[in-house]
């Protein structure tokens, strides 16, 4: 791939990463409230989980792509913190008062119980129940970290991470969650760094196309937060979901021109 390729996919890579994560957000939403509403078997639900089954890992993919080797230790820290942890605890103490009011509501509400549960979640789980999808603002950020001190992301870290939360599955670890979804987490980030440019070659296209598409014959889906195996072989999930990131980076970096109709992805 020559510089001046290169340079209009970095030029356009901001615009067509927005879109996607405007999709990858959307669906998240439209998947917990699914969850609320006992509608995940519903026929839209089932393509959604289908087509987007690596919504997660793409979150991590795309930061990955944005790795920053050269920061300084320190400088990192305090970005990350500002960008994850901030927001982490700001949005957790505003849901408090909300949980705490429906709890009282449904006369479900004693304080010593209420402050084990949360305790016990923050602990276990990485996020307290007032906000659960918070986990993965803490996660990100160990991931950065991590990657951040290791200061060498290469295959072998990249094959460390996805290969110690591919144990961590088949051994049935549950608890603290937030360690097999550091590990995966740490995987997808390592691939967007390491194929930042190269995802963007034909042949690799077209290779992750393919991969893509065999997905819908034999899906493998797994929980990237729990680490849980809902179809599928785990080992091939990691598989389609990079190739699931590679293909929509593709795909929307080509038709992200389409301004006025993708807008509202772009801002969501």
């Amino acid at each position: 791939m020559n510089q001046e390729i290169i340079r209009q996919i970095s030029a356009k890579r901001s615009i067509h990463l927005d879109i996607i994560a405007g999709i990858m957000i959307i669906y998240m939403v439209l998947y917990h409230c699914s969850q609320w509403s006992n509608t995940t078997n519903s026929l839209i639900m089932r393509i959604l989980e289908r087509s987007l089954f690596f919504f997660m890992p793409w979150f991590f993919f795309k930061a990955g792509l944005f790795f920053k080797k050269n920061k300084k230790l320190n400088a990192y820290i305090q970005s990350s913190s500002k960008r994850l942890i901030i927001p982490f605890l700001v949005y957790t103490i505003l849901a408090k008062p909300v949980y705490t009011v429906s709890l009282i509501l449904i006369n479900n509400f004693n304080f010593s119980v209420f402050l084990k549960d949360q305790l016990a979640s923050l602990l276990y789980c990485g996020s307290v129940p007032a906000n659960l999808p918070l986990w993965f603002l803490p996660t990100l950020f160990a991931v950065r970290i991590i990657a951040k001190v290791t200061s060498i992301i290469n295959i072998k870290l990249c094959l460390l991470g996805g290969g110690i939360a591919m144990v961590l599955n088949y051994i049935n670890f549950h608890y603290p969650l937030w360690i097999p979804n550091i590990c995966s987490g740490l995987f997808f980030f390592s691939l967007g760094y390491l194929l930042n440019n190269m995802q963007y070659w034909k042949v690799t296209f077209i290779i992750s196309t393919c991969i893509y598409i065999a997905a819908f014959a034999y899906p493998s889906i797994v929980d990237l937060r729990c680490n849980s195996l809902h179809s599928g072989n785990y080992a091939l999930w990691l598989i389609f979901s990079t190739c699931g990131c590679i293909v929509f980076n593709n795909i929307f970096l080509h038709i992200s021109t389409c301004s006025l109709i993708f807008k509202p992805f772009q801002i969501a």
